[in-house]
């Protein structure tokens, strides 16, 4: 017999997806500090990539409760928005739209495991 959950489709038992996003926020923000020889990528990318790959160890033990990985997305989601918003208003191309788009689809997978998480449970109590 098998003891995995697979109940909810977004989730295995270990969130490969929000180790491999860590990696990628960590990447990104090595990869900034490298070309642009300033510290604040790199602070950045090692602070929120720090948090994703708890987030993912998070995730994994608790699937239906992954606040901290959420939290995590939607803070970079939100810094990384709010900057490609200012490069755009001073007419130059925004950076990172990649990592933005990543972090959104990052805190909404998130969410929706939350949301079944929660709806999972009030079908139980009923």
């Amino acid at each position: 017999t098998s003891t995995r959950d697979f109940s909810n489709p977004c989730m295995t038992s270990t969130d490969y997806l929000g180790y491999s996003y860590g990696a990628v926020v960590y990447g990104a923000g090595l990869a900034g500090f490298l070309v642009k020889r300033s510290k604040p990528p790199l602070l950045i990318g090692s602070l929120f990539g720090g948090l994703a790959f708890w987030g993912a160890y998070d995730a994994s033990s608790h699937p239906d409760e992954p606040f901290v990985a959420a939290a995590n997305a939607g803070g970079l989601s939100a810094v990384m928005l709010a900057r490609n918003v200012m490069d755009f208003r001073r007419g130059s191309a925004p950076n990172g739209a990649v990592l933005t788009i990543l972090s959104m689809a990052m805190f909404t997978r998130y969410c929706t495991n939350i949301y079944l998480g929660l709806t999972r449970e009030e079908v139980a109590q009923k």
